[in-house]
């Protein structure tokens, strides 16, 4: 099955084929792109190519392109993208491939906060410290002075993480027959996804 990346992609082009079937060219993007938030971070991101096909639309195209992408009157206003984009070639894409975190949002929560509670962490610090203890001694007072020394000893911490993998099998094996559904349902998704895609 496919990755949190994978299914993205597969969307974006569901996305594209919908759009050229309302008129209008549609480039899949990753998720790496789309509109640049404030700030330097977004001089590195890459430019959102739907960006420059809307700004090079007619103000009545521009209307109808943000329709036929989600069902407003403008997709790059993110209060009515928020209230109500839940419609267009997007509501589409999301209809014919769901996800594997949407599909079955109980049974994935389930598991994943069945992960969270099988594991243990540990945190090896300099001067045999833990970051509880770091925090307690320089950074629980007003000297901002200690900022940096705590930052340069949480940094140098290694840390260590682990899962008991048995415990978190068998809750899967507990409920075999609902993650065997899940899976059946994603494979069925998944071809219903490049049906439309091929047309």
């Amino acid at each position: 099955w496919q990755t949190y990346g994978g299914e993205t992609a597969l969307r974006e082009r569901i996305v594209e084929v919908c759009m050229a079937k309302e008129g209008f060219e549609y480039t899949p993007t990753s998720l790496t792109q789309g509109p640049a938030d404030a700030g330097d971070a977004a001089q590195d991101r890459p430019t959102d190519p739907n960006r420059v096909i809307y700004d090079g639309l007619s103000a009545a195209d521009q209307r109808r392109y943000s329709q036929a992408l989600a069902g407003v009157d403008d997709v790059h206003d993110d209060r009515q993208v928020t209230e109500a984009g839940d419609g267009g070639c997007v509501a589409v894409a999301t209809e014919i491939l769901p996800g594997a975190a949407n599909l079955n949002p109980e049974l994935i929560d389930g598991l994943v906060a069945e992960v969270g509670s099988r594991r243990t962490s540990e945190a090896r610090c300099p001067d045999g410290l833990t970051p509880e203890q770091i925090d307690e001694r320089y950074l629980l007072d007003d000297d901002p002075s200690n900022d940096a020394e705590a930052d340069r000893l949480l940094a140098a911490c290694d840390r260590t993480s682990t899962v008991d993998i048995e415990a978190v099998q068998a809750y899967v094996d507990e409920r075999a027959d609902a993650f065997a559904a899940h899976l059946d349902r994603l494979d069925a998704d998944l071809i219903a996804a490049e049906r439309y895609i091929a047309g």
